[in-house]
């Protein structure tokens, strides 16, 4: 797909808006900065990029910062299909690359995607930059439990940890390829200022997996 994308700003919350700026990009997700600096993450083919816009200021129309968009990676797509997911098609990403905001550092960015490895593999990672966006170090993987599908990964910062969520099938087989769990795992920087992964954890209860294939379960997957 090679789509569009448009941001708009008010400075009055939401009563009137600027004109919207229009870039290149498709699935734009966007964060916002401690210091107002708004970055949105978008993907053109397989490159994962990252484009960054000044605070919002008078309902101004935003134009992107020089220097951007940054391309942060080249990630492999989630391939179809993935039993008892119809939204995994060509109108979705279910690498579903997000966008954190580190609330202790305005300039330390994640950004966690989903990325194939193999047939059958895919792996939860998290990317930062520590310089506003402009460079990124490489990706640490999050996930264990050996080869499974993963997909629609989540991100959150807090206390300047990201934690990361996602879809997990590590308890499929051949008789229910559909069970899927839900697991998580942060990610942080270390006493020597590298980005290191936390253990991962099950969020659901063990035993719980969902059977995605069954009426109605499916739905409740973001895409």
């Amino acid at each position: 797909m090679n789509g569009e994308y448009g941001i708009s700003c008010s400075s009055d919350s939401g009563n009137t808006w600027g004109a919207a700026s229009f870039a290149s990009g498709d699935f734009p997700r966007v964060a916002v900065a401690p210091d107002g600096n708004v970055y949105v993450v978008f993907n053109s083919g397989n490159d994962i990029n990252i484009n960054k816009y000044a605070p919002c200021s008078g309902n101004a129309s935003m134009t992107p910062t020089a220097g951007f968009p940054k391309k942060i990676v080249t990630a492999n797509k989630v391939p179809c299909p993935v039993p008892g997911l119809d939204r995994c098609n060509s109108g979705n990403d279910l690498r579903s690359f997000q966008p954190a905001v580190d609330d202790t550092n305005s300039s330390h960015i994640y950004v966690a995607y989903a990325v194939n490895t193999a047939a059958g593999n895919e792996n939860v990672v998290v990317q930062d930059s520590t310089d506003g966006g402009s460079t990124w170090r490489a990706a640490v993987q999050l996930n264990g439990g050996g080869n499974a599908r993963r997909y629609v990964p989540w991100v959150c910062a807090t206390n300047g940890t990201a934690y990361v969520s996602w879809y997990d099938r590590r308890a499929a087989n051949g008789t229910d390829n559909d069970l899927t769990d839900y697991y998580g795992a942060s990610a942080a920087l270390d006493g020597g200022g590298n980005l290191a992964a936390g253990a991962e954890f099950q969020i659901n209860n063990t035993g719980t997996a969902d059977k995605e294939c069954q009426a109605g379960k499916a739905g409740r997957q973001r895409g």
